[in-house]
């Protein structure tokens, strides 16, 4: 009788689970594929349909961009490279052209032209809706007007509203202001998450919304230490990202780095402090919301990533963490960490960096720093991208510091969007992450092209 081991026993099933495996990326890669195609094929159907005779001008761009992209992809992974290649030309080609038409039919004039509607629908709903500006929650005050984007050609004399701003928050430069400049200041300032440093310049006349300021900072120090306790107690070490605890803690979520095998430790150990749980269908296996009675919610990450897509190795975070100078459960990013993530919220999230962000990076320009975040950045395959924004900031904050107006929030170029995407991709794919670098390309056209629709509307 012939007796079969253990070892030929699970071949078979190897055998299955690496098919699977492969069927899985094969089929993401297809499906990326498929849409894209898809709606290249519209756009050009609504390009004929209102006698648009100039699209076959961009779509060149992308089929002479399309041939390096499969021969790249061979190279760097074989027949599953150039299907990821095939994917970045198709998507490339759609960007092209989505661009084009964004430019075309952004105005209000255009904004019954049939393409137009195609665009519309990237500004609502899925994925990007809460993209949108990335600024979470923020603080209402009674003496203002609602919290809305001003823009840079809106509102009465936004220029010199702008100018006001920087002087105080930027520069120090606190000069006597009527009711009327303040709040104009201040609807910018609440755009660039600054609302508290001015009202500390003019705590008389914004009292209300220092006030207000004051107790929402509050609750995020309520919960942030409550939140934080609670994992210690559990064993959970935690990062507290993106936010600065010595600053103004008004805005957004807060949110929290764990070990990626503690993360479903980490939300037991929360239950009984948060009342609700949701997770966005995007990043439901790498980021969580944890909703308590009352202030801002817990929201715990495996990794510091942007819809589902990693951007820092989540041991080298911890290994270089350092404590909070209070002392309490949470430790903080190391400085060149710190940049690197500001950094990286503007490119991979925001398409923009605000006033606050600039006022962060300013503190973290020593040049040890620098050099060690710029290190890091091209080991991470974003140094392009990561490069051109530190430029583009520093040349900011050099323009804020000689007195000129510059806009704010801080816009990084789509083209610097793109090119992040497409680098990144490629490091990704690279590294075996070929089901990751087939979402960064698939993501980075539509939130690049979002963006622009967005600065352009009021």
């Amino acid at each position: 009788m012939t007796t079969v081991g253990p070892v030929a026993m699970r071949a078979p099933v190897l055998h299955d689970e690496v098919t699977a495996a492969l069927g899985a990326r094969r089929l993401a890669t297809a499906v990326v594929a498929g849409l894209a195609l898809g709606a290249l094929s519209l756009l050009v159907t609504l390009s004929q349909a209102v006698n648009d005779h100039a699209a076959p001008r961009p779509l060149l761009v992308g089929v002479l961009g399309y041939v390096p992209g499969l021969t790249a992809g061979w190279v760097a992974g074989g027949v599953p490279g150039m299907a990821i290649g095939g994917v970045c030309g198709t998507v490339v080609a759609l960007g092209v052209l989505l661009i084009r038409e964004a430019g075309r039919h952004g105005s209000a004039e255009h904004a019954d032209a049939p393409s137009a509607a195609v665009l519309r629908s990237l500004r609502r709903g899925g994925a990007l809706a809460p993209g949108g500006n990335g600024q979470g929650r923020t603080v209402a005050d009674g003496t203002g007007p609602d919290e809305t984007d001003p823009g840079w050609d809106t509102g009465q004399n936004p220029e010199r509203a702008l100018r006001l701003l920087v002087d105080a928050v930027w520069r120090g430069d606190v000069r006597p202001a009527s009711d009327e400049e303040l709040r104009a200041a201040l609807a910018v300032a609440r755009t660039n998450r600054v609302e508290g440093r001015l009202a500390r310049a003019y705590p008389r006349q914004l009292a209300t919304t220092l006030d207000a300021v004051s107790e929402a900072t509050h609750r995020f120090r309520r919960n942030l230490v409550e939140s934080t306790d609670r994992l210690g107690a559990a064993d959970i070490p935690t990062v507290l990202i993106k936010t600065d605890p010595s600053e103004d803690l008004a805005h957004g979520d807060i949110d929290l780095v764990v070990p990626t095998d503690r993360w479903k430790a980490a939300q037991e150990a929360l239950r009984g402090w948060y009342v609700e749980r949701s997770t966005h269908w995007l990043e439901r296996s790498t980021s969580v919301l944890l909703e308590p009675p009352d202030g801002p919610s817990a929201q715990l990450h495996t990794s510091v990533a942007w819809h589902g897509v990693a951007v820092m190795a989540t041991d080298r975070l911890f290994a270089h963490a350092v404590p909070d100078h209070d002392g309490r459960a949470w430790l903080v990013p190391c400085p060149a960490d710190r940049l690197r993530i500001r950094l990286a919220h503007g490119l991979f999230r925001n398409q923009s960096l605000d006033l606050s962000e600039l006022l962060a990076l300013r503190e973290l320009l020593a040049p040890d720093v620098v050099a060690e975040a710029r290190a890091q950045i091209a080991r991470e395959g974003w140094s392009a991208g990561g490069d051109r924004a530190l430029d583009l900031a520093t040349e900011a904050m050099a323009a804020l510091g000689r007195g000129e107006l510059v806009r704010l929030p801080l816009p990084l170029p789509v083209t610097t969007s793109l090119r992040t995407g497409v680098e990144h991709a490629g490091h990704l794919l690279t590294h075996g992450r070929a089901s990751a670098a087939a979402r960064e390309v698939a993501l980075r056209v539509p939130l690049a092209v979002h963006e622009r629709l967005r600065r352009r509307t009021p």
